[in-house]
């Protein structure tokens, strides 16, 4: 197995790696906050966990380069270029995620944890510890399987990793990037290669996501 074979692996790992922690309280956060009930509050999530799905990766990449480059707006307050770098990949993951995460717990909310919520606000309990005692534990099925899809999509991920990534050898070329540099380039076998690692992976993520499924309906 060649060098490059092994970076882009190596990257898409540390990505992974990176910012499961990130999208785990993020997700966690938003599916908090979403209990609330406000509907502009409500209306905000949506826009969040819904336009990256529907917006063309391509664009939200352009759009992050011109944030972040260098001399776009947060790039010259925040004094760097995330441009290029690892950082900027992580980020890319980061938004490519949060959707896929955020909605499949906030899928797994039903009239039952509404109704619990509802009794212990009678009881005098406030609505964090309620979040942390009732309703986490009730969604964290949920959690692990949008936590899965999240990680699914991430590395299937090209138009944003590329725009702010710049697909650099041993930097920030994800695995699915390396599949499409080596079709580019000729190299079937290399890119058949890969293309068989991520099949494998998904495989293991598929009977994961149905092992936790069957789990969570024999306990209903």
């Amino acid at each position: 197995m060649n060098l490059h074979l092994l970076d882009s692996l190596d990257v898409t790992c540390k990505i992974v790696l990176v910012i499961a922690a990130p999208l785990l309280i993020t997700a966690i956060l938003l599916t908090y906050f979403s209990l609330i009930n406000n509907k502009y509050i409500n209306w905000l999530i949506d826009i969040l966990i819904n336009v990256p799905i529907i917006f063309p990766p391509i664009g939200i990449g352009f759009i992050l380069v011109f944030l972040l480059s260098k001399n776009g707006y947060l790039g010259k307050i925040l004094g760097v270029d995330i441009v290029f770098t690892f950082t900027g990949i992580c980020i890319a993951a980061y938004i490519t995620g949060i959707p896929f995460i955020t909605r499949s717990i906030m899928a797994g909310k039903n009239s039952t944890i509404n109704e619990l919520c509802e009794a212990a606000y009678t009881l005098g309990q406030s609505r964090i510890r309620t979040f942390l005692l009732i309703v986490l534990p009730l969604l964290k099925n949920s959690i692990i399987q949008g936590l899965i899809l999240a990680i699914g999509r991430i590395m299937g991920e090209v138009g944003i990793t590329l725009m702010i990534g710049g697909n650099i050898n041993g930097s920030t070329t994800t695995i699915a990037l390396d599949i499409y540099n080596a079709v580019l380039d000729g190299e079937n076998d290399k890119a058949l290669i890969l293309s068989s690692i991520l099949f494998v992976f998904s495989v293991f993520l598929f009977y994961i996501l149905r092992y936790i499924g069957n789990k969570t309906q024999n306990t209903l």
